[in-house]
């Protein structure tokens, strides 16, 4: 079967949405892992989520403006980013219906915190099974 994936994807350019750093690096590690070489060095990687950040910000300075319809003024001084940060919440809590206004909840809401306690890793099979188990276990 990955021989006919690698022969189907021969001299394709590829595009996805967080491709760079998800989906590529798992479908070569995967290739790798039955032993088949690839090389998309000499092929064209569009990933559509890296053009969408680089034309909508998404940094601090981004979201208050989109959540407190305000400029932030003095971005990157300690206080008015704490500050930025605070406001942002208290509008994301007013903004999305289905957010809790608990820490518990918003800590669990998202995803980041797998990979903040797992080790560096260089292995992206590895990840990817442990994101796979993670969320079944959630959904039991």
């Amino acid at each position: 079967m990955a021989n006919g994936i690698k022969q189907f994807l021969d001299n394709c350019d590829l595009c996805g949405f967080n491709s760079n750093k998800f989906d590529f690096p798992i479908l070569t590690e995967e290739f790798l892992r039955v032993g088949i070489e690839v090389n998309f060095r000499e092929r064209h990687l569009v990933d559509v989520q890296q053009i969408f950040f680089k034309k909508e910000p998404r940094n601090l300075s981004a979201a208050y403006k989109f959540y407190c319809k305000q400029e932030l003024e003095n971005a990157h001084s300690a206080e008015a980013d704490a500050l930025a940060t605070m406001d942002i919440l208290f509008a994301q809590l007013d903004h999305y219906d289905d957010l809790k206004n608990d820490v518990e909840f918003l800590g669990n809401f998202q995803m980041e915190k797998i990979l903040l306690i797992m080790p560096a890793v260089s292995n992206w099979s590895i990840i990817y099974r442990f994101l796979i188990l993670e969320n079944i276990k959630r959904n039991r």
